[in-house]
């Protein structure tokens, strides 16, 4: 398997150089040769000044999200007047400062990682959508809106054309089940109800309108009643006939649940005002993957009393879970030899010191898509148990890595991980980790309304 050699830069990714006797150099941090700046020149009235351009382009390769933030919103704002300057900077050396010019110039947003907030904002406005909105109908429209999926941290299957839609109402922050749900619409499919085995939101193909489906949303997660059943037992003392419903959760890749508990019945009113009580008894807890990204529950109850009823006008429950969050995220250049050791901020450090040391990086057959990567995590408090892999293709899309081999503890808490992804577009050009600062055990509270229960 051929190896390729990491390191991180701040800002930037760069490659290692040979020493002068020809063999690697020890890991080091190689500063961007600066571009050729024009003069600077008086601003006409209203427009940044050359420096201030020059500035908010630098920015983009911030490692400070609100400086990044800060700076995109400024060339976005002028991006008439900055449109020459960045499409001469197309080609820019670092790559996260292109991605940002590439989706300014297409009207899209420059994030390629998820970049949701607790609240449950997507960090996508509505404004984002509408610039494909104008767009559509034009020859690599179907493009633009894919790198809007990828910006957090998305995967997107079309089904067809790209059709016709209303433009967005307004320019505030979409949560980002709503981010999702709008750009299902635009795209003429559905979000899939789970993450796929690579950790990724996918757009599914849209299916027929059997009605809507009960949902509720709180922050970063969706709460949806999925199925109900029914079922009289003959010659039993039954007073009603007991509803089996299933609760689908879902999560935002920003977080990650550990595990559930079975729902709490907090209240259940049907059309008639009746109450209806829990029928199951005992208390299930599943634990859960990381990479599922949702689950199913179970739930059964009944009515609370001798009637009967069509549908639940109120059904308010409250789930139990253990969830991560406060995930964070380091990524190194796929450049350099290895192994390479690499401390939290990406800087190199010594094996013994590093918070993640990159063995080995190579695809498994030529042409096959699917990469390998062997590495050693090290982790304070125990956070490496939180922690995978994630390498990132020539797109830019941070795919998640699959075990592939075990994981192995050792004595001094480092963990020994081999990681696989299929799929991968292109020679990887980055390789990374992901790991999460918190774990808390914690109760969501969904409330829905108007669930049929026939």
């Amino acid at each position: 398997v051929a190896a390729a050699g990491l390191v991180a830069v701040a800002g930037a990714w760069a490659p290692l150089e040979a020493g002068d006797d020809g063999a690697p150099s020890q890991p080091v941090v190689r500063e961007l040769e600066p571009l050729e700046e024009p003069a600077d020149e008086e601003a006409p009235a209203g427009e940044p000044s050359a420096a201030d351009v020059r500035r908010w382009i630098e920015e983009l390769a911030s490692r400070s999200y609100a400086v990044r933030e800060t700076a995109r919103r400024q060339l976005a704002e002028h991006l008439d007047a900055v449109r020459p300057r960045l499409e001469a900077l197309r080609q820019h050396p670092d790559a996260e400062v292109r991605r940002a010019i590439e989706a300014l110039l297409a009207g899209g947003e420059p994030r390629t990682r998820p970049t949701e907030s607790e609240d449950g904002g997507s960090g996508v406005d509505a404004s984002t959508l509408g610039a494909f909105d104008r767009a559509k109908g034009v020859e690599g429209a179907a493009a633009r809106l894919d790198a809007i999926v990828r910006s957090v941290g998305a995967q997107v299957s079309w089904p067809g054309q790209v059709p016709e839609t209303a433009a967005p109402t307004t320019d505030d922050d979409l949560p980002f089940w709503s981010l999702l749900d709008r750009l299902a619409a635009v795209g003429e499919a559905r979000p899939a109800e789970s993450f796929d085995t690579l950790g990724l939101l996918r757009l599914a193909r849209a299916m027929p309108d059997a009605g809507p489906v009960p949902t509720v949303d709180v922050g970063l997660f969706r709460a949806r009643i999925v199925e109900v059943t029914r079922t009289r037992v003959l010659g039993s003392p039954q007073t009603g006939v007991p509803a089996s419903l299933t609760v689908q959760l879902a999560w935002a890749p920003a977080l990650e649940v550990r595990q559930l508990t079975s729902p709490r019945l907090v209240e259940a009113h049907d059309e008639d005002g009746h109450a209806w009580k829990a029928a199951q008894r005992g208390i299930t807890r599943m634990g859960l993957s990381s990479a599922s990204g949702s689950a199913r529950i179970p739930l059964v109850i009944e009515p609370d009393g001798d009637h009967d009823g069509a549908h639940l006008k109120t059904l308010a429950l409250e789930l139990p879970l253990t969830v991560r969050h406060g995930r964070r995220e380091l990524l190194i250049d796929a450049g350099t030899p290895l192994p390479c050791a690499v401390d939290a901020e990406g800087a190199p450090a010594e094996p013994d010191a590093a918070v993640l040391r990159v063995l080995t990086l190579g695809e498994e057959r030529p042409g096959s898509g699917s990469w390998l990567a062997e590495a050693v995590v090290r982790l304070p408090d125990g956070k490496a148990s939180t922690a995978g892999l994630l390498l990132v293709d020539a797109t830019g899309r941070a795919v998640r890595m699959h075990v592939a081999a075990g994981r192995v503890a050792s004595a001094d808490g480092s963990l020994h991980v081999t990681g696989r992804a299929w799929r991968v577009e292109g020679p990887p050009t980055g390789i990374g980790l992901a790991w999460f600062d918190h774990e808390d055990a914690a109760t969501l509270r969904v409330a829905f309304e108007d669930v049929p229960l026939r």
